[in-house]
């Protein structure tokens, strides 16, 4: 068999060789990382298809205390799929989106197992730490790498952002008369978000224990615009969604806190030019759109709509004041971001069909600036936002919350947007006073994201660091992997900040 990749030859990205069989260099690979150098007949992205996880390591040496030295080690390697799945047109012009693992990330798991006798003293964790893309096929590919080579269930593992990731594998073991491998929940999207921000709110971890936290929101001050919409990278959703305003007249030339796909930085697309707008949003492509998720528009649909929607909503366009160009580090910057009451939001999980509760920072930045939240994504998805302990602010804003248990997903954004709309119709000034009565459960939110913050002591990170170890270190167990709770995980995360438990809790 012909690979790509041989772990006894591994290629970085600099050039450099490394034997994963080898201690030495496999020692190198722990402290220092490693990512291995894009093929060149597959540089679609210009993220690493594999890495070790290297902040892995970093927290491994932060907090090396936790760790259990009898217990098994672990290798952590990084997957990078994108949570919207690899893009693909066919010649006839068809779209369509995958998520299989690419020949660069299959062939290093066969050379891996190939090399299993060496590397059998370790856990291989393969993690999905930066996106979380569907499961069904990536999963159906690692058990297929695993047969080939009789490789033990409990010695493979995926850990990734999705609450759901369990129960999903799961599903597919039942189908495949499989044994089930273990998904670890490794949530933590505050790194996502600017740090800064988040320290206006805090003082630093005080001697003895105790902790301060610092009320920085100005309540006298009347923000200006109800909403906030801010979209980076295009979806079906997001463009429906802001079809939706411009139909209802909410326009991102009148509330510069809207934003409709502007140029990105790292992925060297779109100029300030209408070229962008036309490639990211032209007609034949808004149909699709609408007729998935809103056909009650599609008769507002037309060339001449077509051209005002991309004038009035700045399509392609930053922010005005924002970044020229959008990438990663830009986008944890919230422009007008204490200008607004309310943050309309639509994650990335609302474009899938399989059950991913992937939350990200999108949701939590409302928290930290002392906003309301109106959510676009999966059914339910709102409710176990609430689970970790988050207040929406829908009660106090007067926003029915109802559009979260509606399963069509059409019928669930024509609610979304209404009860947008309603808010975008509000008096100012009711607007103020509505804002005014959320005060404590403003200061609770942002109390709870001061705790992500990693120099404090006992904080989020530590506790997440035990948690997620403990689960990679304990015994392998068959019926606790087909019983898993995700309101339990759930809970675990709420207490990881939680300022009454939140000590070694």
């Amino acid at each position: 068999m012909s690979l790509t990749v041989d772990v006894t030859s591994l290629k970085s990205s600099r050039g450099e060789r490394f034997d994963l069989t080898n201690p030495s260099d496999r020692e190198h690979i722990l402290n220092n990382g490693l990512e291995l150098d894009i093929p060149v007949n597959d540089r679609i992205s210009g993220h690493p298809l594999v890495l070790y996880f290297q902040d892995f390591g970093t927290l491994f040496s932060m907090y090396k205390d936790t760790w259990d030295d009898t217990a098994k080690p672990s290798l952590v390697f990084n997957f990078f799929i994108p949570t919207s799945g690899w893009n693909e047109v066919d010649r006839f012009g068809r779209f369509s989106a995958n998520w299989r693992l690419r020949e660069q990330q299959v062939d290093f798991l066969l050379s891996y197992f190939e090399h299993w006798e060496q590397l059998k003293e370790y856990n291989l964790v393969i993690g999905f730490c930066d996106e979380s893309p569907v499961l069904d096929e990536i999963v159906e590919q690692i058990y297929d790498c695993m047969n080939l080579y009789n490789i033990p269930k409990d010695s493979v593992m995926i850990m990734g952002h999705n609450f759901l990731g369990q129960n999903t594998i799961n599903a597919l073991c039942q189908e495949r008369k499989e044994l089930p491998i273990k998904y670890v929940v490794r949530w933590h999207m505050t790194g996502h978000m600017d740090y800064k921000k988040i320290e206006r709110h805090a003082t630093h971890f005080k001697q003895g224990g105790t902790f301060e936290y610092i009320d920085n929101n100005n309540w006298q001050y009347r923000r200006k615009y109800p909403i906030s919409f801010l979209n980076r990278r295009p979806t079906m959703a997001r463009t429906a969604l802001l079809w939706g305003l411009y139909a209802n007249g909410i326009y991102a030339k009148d509330m510069p806190t809207i934003s409709a796909f502007p140029p990105l930085k790292f992925f060297k697309q779109g100029n300030t030019s209408t070229d962008w707008a036309d490639q990211v949003v032209h007609i034949e492509y808004m149909g699709h759109v609408l007729q998935r998720f809103q056909t009650n528009l599609l008769d507002t649909l037309n060339p001449t709509s077509m051209d005002e929607f991309k004038d009035k909503m700045r399509v392609g366009k930053t922010i005005p004041g924002d970044y020229e160009f959008i990438g990663d580090i830009e986008s944890q910057n919230v422009p007008f971001e204490n200008n607004f009451y309310v943050w309309l939001t639509c994650e990335t999980a609302g474009d899938l069909d399989q059950p991913n509760l992937f939350i990200t920072e999108k949701v939590l930045k409302p928290f930290n600036n002392g906003q309301g939240l109106i959510l676009f994504s999966q059914p339910g998805f709102l409710q176990k936002v609430k689970q970790l302990g988050y207040h929406t602010l829908g009660e106090e804003f007067g926003i029915n919350e109802d559009y979260d248990d509606v399963e069509d997903n059409e019928e669930r954004m024509k609610r979304v947007l209404a009860e947008t709309v309603k808010i975008c119709n509000l008096d100012p000034e009711e607007l103020y006073e509505r804002w005014l009565s959320t005060k404590s459960k403003v200061i609770e939110n942002q109390k709870r994201i001061y705790l992500s913050l990693t120099n404090i002591k006992f904080n989020y990170t530590e506790n997440l660091v035990k948690h997620f170890t403990n689960e990679i270190q304990k015994p392998y167990n068959r019926h606790e992997l087909l019983e898993y709770d995700v309101d339990n995980e759930l809970k675990i995360y709420k207490n990881f900040t939680n300022f009454d438990v939140f000590i070694n809790n």
